[in-house]
């Protein structure tokens, strides 16, 4: 490396939940060019470089990022779902940096296309049926109840549903489309179990598991399906399906050729039963886990590793011990970007459990 040529990071925006990022990559010794719309962020108080255009385009990213000779970049770093996935991968191939190929960025942040590319390929996920009009469905393939839900959402779990009947479905149709980015709408098959989220990293297409978490959620009188928190160790940590989750998440980044890249798979499980892919995140992912729940839970500097692999500096995975906790939502003390949470810890599962099925449906 040039003399004076300093070892820098993208951190794909700069609001409160890239901030923490940010700092982490700051005390690795990298410096920080952050990319956000806003000329406010907070993060770039931190940031040695800021450039203020929208995450969803990398052409002009890459653009400035080339006029930039002080720096070696070393990776990119995101913490947002959607566009910016593909953003990052655009930019990483543009630079030569460890990531995804663009096409399965697209694919994947697309539950139309995901579900499309892994029926082809024999991946587990839900029968389903994508369309953008209701003229487009064939109702007879229909089975009730069936979850409603965006192909592409910017928002959590907005739009999605469970619809017990044709007119349900109808009604529902038109406000799950327009909160769906890609104007495509999955009609799936209702699942019982437990959705389960597996936290991860994907290192030259290595699985690197870190954590299995349970994914609570609250279903509404209107038929809303709605985050409600996460808990942690998940209930099938140390049993035969973790080993079934763990196979999928491989059989996934197999078939779907991943190399470099965060990996939260979203699946629905039962006990006995094999696991569904419903969703994948390639991010590092919100919902205060990095920043509320992981740090009560465990010693383990997720944020670190993860920056560690996406810089091509992987260090081995150590042995992960992780306490009985949940976040819950939208109750507490705790205020995170405007949203309410509460921690709770226990000693053991069997206690967090009675606690939480108080308040959510799990």
């Amino acid at each position: 490396m040039r003399t004076g040529i300093q070892k820098a990071i993208i951190c794909l925006a700069a609001g409160p939940e890239q901030y923490p990022v940010i700092k982490k990559a700051k005390e690795m010794g990298l410096k920080v060019i952050a990319v956000d719309r806003n000329p406010k962020a907070v993060g770039f108080e931190l940031a040695d470089e800021k450039i203020v255009l929208s995450t969803y385009e990398a052409g002009p990213i890459i653009n400035h990022i080339r006029k930039l000779k002080k720096y070696k970049v070393m990776g990119v770093i995101n913490r947002s779902s959607g566009p910016p996935v593909v953003t990052a991968a655009q930019i990483s191939k543009a630079l030569g940096l460890p990531g995804l190929e663009p096409d399965i960025a697209e694919t994947a942040i697309s539950k139309s296309k995901l579900n499309k590319i892994c029926i082809e390929r024999n991946i587990c996920v839900p029968i389903c049926q994508s369309v953008r009009n209701l003229t487009e469905l064939d109702w007879d393939k229909i089975e009730y109840p069936s979850i409603i839900k965006p192909s592409l959402s910017l928002v959590g779990k907005s739009g999605v549903r469970i619809v017990k009947d044709p007119d349900e479905l109808r009604r529902a149709f038109q406000n799950t489309r327009e909160v769906s980015y890609d104007g495509w709408v999955n009609i799936e098959e209702y699942l019982t179990g437990q959705d389960i989220c597996l936290m991860a990293m994907v290192y030259r297409g290595q699985l690197l598991p870190v954590v299995l978490l349970d994914e609570l959620n609250q279903i509404n009188e209107k038929g809303e399906v709605c985050s409600a928190g996460f808990a942690v160790p998940s209930i099938f940590t140390d049993t035969i399906e973790e080993k079934r989750i763990l196979d999928l998440a491989e059989d996934i980044i197999n078939k779907l050729q991943f190399q470099t890249t965060p990996f939260l798979m979203c699946c629905r499980c039962k006990k006995g039963d094999f696991p569904r892919l419903i969703e994948m995140h390639l991010d590092f992912g919100g919902d205060l886990v990095l920043d509320e729940l992981l740090p009560v839970s465990t010693d383990f500097d997720f944020i670190k590793y993860a920056i560690n692999i996406l810089t091509n500096n992987p260090v081995p995975l150590p042995k992960i011990f992780f306490q009985v906790a949940a976040v819950l939502y939208g109750e507490g003390d705790g205020f995170f970007h405007g949203r309410r949470f509460r921690i709770i810890k226990n000693d053991n599962r069997s206690k967090l459990e009675s606690i939480l099925r108080e308040v959510c449906v799990t």
